[in-house]
């Protein structure tokens, strides 16, 4: 049987208690460590991803950019505890999930991966004003319509189920969505002050791309497969390529989890998580939900203390 890790992005850290189980996870834990000790040399003060990520109910909203590196970690430690139990034939991520993919594919270190997420976090900042949203129909599946429409106005939208996607793109921009999707049925949620996803950030992009030279990425030791591109990648220009189209791009995770069940023989997904958040919107979906789906947690729940 086929099987490929999913890890997922920001929207695993969303569910609190689903992460803290994992605060008793050895690999977990040495990975927040080691991630732990590589920030407190960039930022010059003594960092905590284990307490940071135990005392903070939301940590996205206290502090975005250490959330995401914490994030990478976690799911770098998770993956590592799956392996000891089952092997992995691919890895495929969505947003933020394709740094903890990296690593685990051995293509760039966790050291390289915190360095680079750390100097985006700075970059990102000097970039126009927009925001991320949650989008849904009022009522079921997104439809026909509905996406059309979705994909006419001047956002970018990434579709992860049949029925949620996100949308992102400049504060102006995505005030002017209310209205019209009001009318037509869709459910807009503010979620992230940052336009994840979107060409909003390509300054950011320019500026961490022209310092890629820093950092070592050897061609990938595990199948890897491109939610951004919906295709295999293995080579260092095409995983530095993914990268940068990623963070100004849609995210075409539908496409991605149909084209690996349909075209490339994958039977089962493993979610990395922390949380099975993703696992339930992908379950939503009729066009995948006849591929096994596996949560970390229930692989390797007998291994936790």
């Amino acid at each position: 049987m086929k099987t490929y890790a999913i890890f997922p992005g920001l929207d695993a850290l969303f569910v609190a208690t689903q992460t803290r189980r994992w605060l008793v996870d050895s690999h977990v834990v040495a990975a927040l460590d080691e991630t732990s000790a590589i920030l407190s040399e960039l930022t010059g003060r003594e960092e905590s991803l284990v307490a940071f990520l135990r005392d903070n109910q939301r940590p996205h909203l206290v502090d975005f950019d250490r959330t995401l590196v914490a994030l990478t970690a976690v799911q770098v430690g998770i993956a590592r505890a799956v392996q000891e139990h089952l092997a992995f034939d691919g890895l495929t991520g969505c947003s933020h999930g394709d740094a903890a993919r990296l690593v685990i594919a051995e293509s760039v270190s966790l050291r390289h991966i915190v360095e680079l997420l750390w100097l985006f976090a700075e970059m990102r900042l000097r970039c126009p004003q927009g925001s991320t949203a949650f989008i849904r129909a009022a009522e079921g599946d997104l439809t026909d319509e509905q996406l059309d429409w979705l994909g006419s106005v001047p956002i970018t939208l990434s579709q992860w189920s049949a029925r949620h996607a996100t949308a992102a793109g400049t504060d102006g921009a995505m005030a002017a969505l209310r209205e019209p999707a009001r009318a037509l049925g869709i459910k807009i949620k503010p979620v992230l002050p940052y336009p994840v996803h979107s060409p909003v950030m390509a300054p950011a992009v320019a500026e961490v791309y022209s310092q890629a030279h820093r950092w070592q990425v050897n061609p990938a030791r595990l199948p890897l497969f491109s939610s951004v591109h919906v295709r295999p990648i293995s080579s260092p220009a095409e995983i530095v390529e993914e990268a940068a189209a990623g963070a100004v791009s849609a995210v075409r995770w539908m496409e991605t989890l149909v084209a690996l069940a349909n075209d490339h023989g994958v039977a089962r997904f493993v979610n990395i998580g922390p949380s099975n958040t993703l696992t339930g919107w992908v379950l939503d979906s009729p066009s995948v939900s006849h591929v096994s789906m596996l949560d970390a947690w229930d692989v390797c729940r007998p291994a936790a203390k």
